[in-house]
């Protein structure tokens, strides 16, 4: 499949670790393939001040997951998530700042060497040379972990890095690509071959001359192994024990639906970069833990009595009486609060199998239905402007956000009486039901609320509460038929939509007769440029807003991350550059260790 070759930016552009995923806002579906969404600057801004403090090392880090979904095979790519262990040959430069991430999508020039420690592109040559950083495999015996030490802490080489990459494309050291999740034939689409030139330098050749190339390559977050990795049996790789890489912090204890505890690396490469802290050994802080809490007020508790030091992780959305706990409870010297912006909720039609949704007409008077102002001012409580915004993404390089004009606005407004209008033009004047499912982790008063605006223009919509995302898919199957649930997967980025098209997914039932949207796909799979990517993208995410291929349910959510004062190291570039976990708890200590 080569259809997702230049998608891989779009992606890196609207995932962030702290995102909402696929799935009607604030599902966790989307760990499987990254979160969508994308974190940006709120009307009442953060603190962007550059990190200061003295550096401490030792302590401790402890923080709330809402999941723990363990993927030990390198070639899974969640460095969204938490396996620490895993590093890639490039990663965020957290020294530009926080101000480089407060509206700016994320692209190659924001990245800084991982492993790497020089690159270059020829593109007359079509080749990506590599020269690797002085780095080691973890020194897991130094864990008390020697029976499960695999790579005996040697040094990283070349080979490899051509092997890590190899076994993700069946291509020179490798017969057979590895079975994953991941499309990395589509991620990495430039590679034609890999070669070791010397113990230190990999040299890539792609088959293509195009600079997005270079550009999409960088981005594609391809965890580095060795082949001692292959030698372990499936019941090995599958055993948390055996989870080792080159990063900061090894796992020294694991327990499913529970918790995680790292441990600092001995033998660990990196050092500080940053203004002020130039060449100090990472990481600072000893332990991490991150424990799986999906209860807000439990998260909310554990935080307030100084048990958590981080809490709205990883799309745990709180409350304003939940974080109103949190102020009353503490002063403003015990935390740091960091708001960013979460894509708005939304259901994804299932056109194909009910009538009624495929006039267009109908589509536009279900979304004048929604009061947006209200749920913004009445129900969220901010007090700020509701934003709406392009369905791919809050920022505007990658939106058609600035662009839309004043009809298309019309159709995104409360307008109630207009809907019933035009419900009365398409032959619907006595409405319809239609029928969804969510699961149990989405804000199912949200949906009530919409089922009672949808209610008020004389359409039903039956709410099906599944047990958890799978099901919530599973309920929206069958295509043509007009009982199956619809797709909620929710607003979402252009790479989803490409994988609902691809795969067939829950999504893809809302367009995929339109021969509209394949043709932008095609386009997309053809730009040679950056600046042609992001026009694509533009008109495209332009085209479906004017479609109304999913309704917007509420506007940009407000998502409060707390983080104790005891953390030092951090600003709110821990917010907006957040592409890496693991870099970003590596450069960060316990102000504390040293009482």
């Amino acid at each position: 499949m080569k259809g997702l070759k230049k998608l891989v930016s779009l992606l890196l552009v609207t995932v962030m670790v702290f995102s909402l995923a696929a799935c009607g806002g604030s599902t966790d579906s989307g760990d499987e393939q990254g979160e969508s969404g994308t974190a940006t600057e709120t009307a009442d801004g953060n603190d962007t001040s550059a990190v200061t403090g003295e550096a401490i090392y030792g302590g401790t880090l402890n923080m709330t997951m809402q999941t723990l979904d363990l993927d030990t095979d390198p070639s899974c790519s969640q460095s969204y998530k938490w396996e620490l262990w895993f590093e890639r040959l490039f990663q965020i430069d957290v020294t530009l700042g926080a101000e480089e991430y407060q509206d700016e999508t994320t692209s190659s020039s924001r990245l800084t060497g991982m492993l790497a420690d020089t690159w270059e592109w020829d593109s007359e040559a079509q080749t990506f040379t590599v020269t690797l950083k002085d780095a080691c495999f973890q020194d897991k015996s130094a864990a008390g972990m020697e029976e499960y030490d695999i790579f005996g802490a040697r040094a990283v080489t070349a080979e490899d890095v051509v092997y890590s990459y190899d076994r993700l494309l069946g291509i020179g050291m490798c017969d057979e690509a590895v079975i994953c999740d991941e499309n990395w034939e589509s991620s990495l689409y430039m590679i034609e071959s890999i070669e070791a030139a010397d113990d230190k330098t990999v040299v890539f050749h792609f088959n293509t001359s195009a600079d997005i190339a270079a550009s999409d390559f960088m981005l594609c977050n391809v965890n580095i192994t060795g082949p001692e990795w292959d030698d372990l049996t499936d019941d090995q790789k599958a055993d948390w024990h055996y989870a080792c890489g080159t990063g900061a912090y090894v796992l020294t204890d694991f327990e499913i639906d529970s918790y995680a505890t790292f441990t600092k690396s001995t033998n660990y490469y990196g050092v500080d970069t940053r203004e002020g802290y130039e060449g100090n050994e990472l990481p600072y802080i000893e332990t991490i833990t991150m424990s799986m809490i999906t209860e807000n007020a439990n998260q909310i508790t554990q935080f307030v009595a100084g048990n958590q030091d981080i809490i709205g992780w990883n799309r745990a959305y709180l409350t304003d009486s939940e974080t109103s706990v949190i102020k009353d409870s503490l002063t403003e010297d015990d935390y740091t609060e960091y708001i960013y912006l979460g894509q708005p909720s939304a259901i994804c039609y299932k056109i194909s199998g009910n009538e009624p949704l495929q006039d267009i007409r109908v589509r536009q008077a279900m979304q004048m239905a929604i009061n947006m102002d209200e749920i913004n001012d009445s129900y969220y409580g901010y007090d700020t402007e509701a934003q709406i915004g392009g369905l791919f993404s809050v920022t505007t390089d990658y939106s058609s956000v600035d662009s839309w004009d004043d009809e298309l606005l019309s159709t995104y407004e409360y307008d109630p009486e207009g809907a019933k209008a035009l419900l009365e033009e398409a032959g619907y004047g006595d409405g319809f039901t239609f029928y969804v499912a969510i699961h149990s982790g989405l804000d199912s008063d949200l949906y009530t609320l919409i089922k009672d605006y949808l209610g008020a223009v004389g359409i039903n919509m039956e709410i099906t509460v599944a047990s958890d995302p799978n099901e919530m898919n599973n309920l929206g199957t069958n295509e043509e038929d007009p009982n199956s649930i619809e797709g909620s997967w929710g607003m979402s980025s252009t790479f989803f939509v490409t994988i609902m098209w691809k795969v067939g997914g829950p999504g893809y039932t809302s367009f995929n007769n339109d021969s509209t949207v394949e043709g932008f796909f095609t386009q997309l799979d053809n730009v040679t440029s950056e600046e042609e990517e992001i026009e694509v993208a533009q008109d495209f995410d332009k085209y479906m807003a004017e479609q109304h291929y999913a309704l917007v349910i509420s506007p940009y959510t407000h998502i409060p991350v707390y983080v104790s004062t005891k953390i030092g190291g951090l600003d709110s570039s821990f917010i907006y550059s957040n592409m890496n976990v693991g870099t970003l708890l590596n450069h960060c200590w316990d102000t504390t260790a040293a009482e």
